[in-house]
């Protein structure tokens, strides 16, 4: 007979987001929180967005449509704290990513300080912890564990998100077994550009862009086996 309840608290962080323009919905993605000098923030991909491909520039819907706001799906208490059996569901909430929407103008996320948008898929933008949100749910991934497993080439990593705008009970996510590829230290060159980054190889789909990413180490190492870059 299955356990009741979350097995796994790294189901707990990532949570569904959706890109909107002034005609609804344009696509789904995946977003996860990350706590940095007290401050949290949401943490995605560039191209979740901008609604561009990160490496042509070109726009990702076929009709040309750009995100002016995403929603985030994430987990909020349905009873005010007075009520000592009160539930929790996922709400979408509307998180501005311009200060000026209509014109796209004056964007409010940041990117990486030396590699900018160009050379980072990666966004953050600041994100207080609501009053409404459970104190155990999309945790910051962070804090999840202070252990850093050595990330070698070969090992299992788990990509866990949205595909296709899936999820499994009230709200949670999806977990799709990759592979590291290729060798953590070294950059990868895609199109004529060398990228900080490492490869996986795993079957994932549209709407996890923006996942976390975790990976998984059976044996033993020691301070000096390498880990993450």
């Amino acid at each position: 007979m299955p356990e009741n309840g979350i097995r796994s608290t790294y189901s707990q962080a990532p949570f569904k987001i959706s890109a909107h323009d002034f005609g609804g919905q344009i696509s789904t993605g995946t977003a996860f929180h990350y706590l940095h000098n007290g401050q949290r923030f949401i943490v995605t991909n560039w191209h979740n967005l901008t609604g561009r491909n990160f490496f042509s520039r070109k726009n990702l819907n076929t009709l040309g449509r750009t995100p002016l706001w995403v929603g985030i799906h994430t987990a909020v208490w349905l009873a005010p704290p007075t009520d000592l059996n009160r539930a929790f569901g996922i709400e979408r909430r509307r998180i501005e990513i311009y200060g000026d929407p209509e014109a796209q103008l004056d964007q409010l996320w940041l990117e990486h300080p030396e590699l900018g948008g160009q050379g980072c898929d990666v966004v953050a933008i600041p994100h207080p912890k609501p009053d409404e949100e459970p104190e155990f749910m999309h945790n910051s991934v962070n804090l999840i564990s202070k252990f850093r497993v050595p990330v070698l080439p070969g090992e299992v990593a788990f990509v866990i998100g949205f595909p296709r705008g899936l999820h499994t009970g009230f709200g949670l996510p999806l977990w799709k077994s990759t592979f590291i590829a290729s060798e953590p230290h070294y950059d990868v060159e895609i199109e004529e550009r060398l990228l900080p980054a490492f490869f996986l190889d795993g079957y994932t789909r549209e709407g996890m862009s923006g996942s976390p990413v975790f990976a998984r180490y059976r044996g033993m190492w020691t301070s000096r086996t390498p880990t993450n870059r």
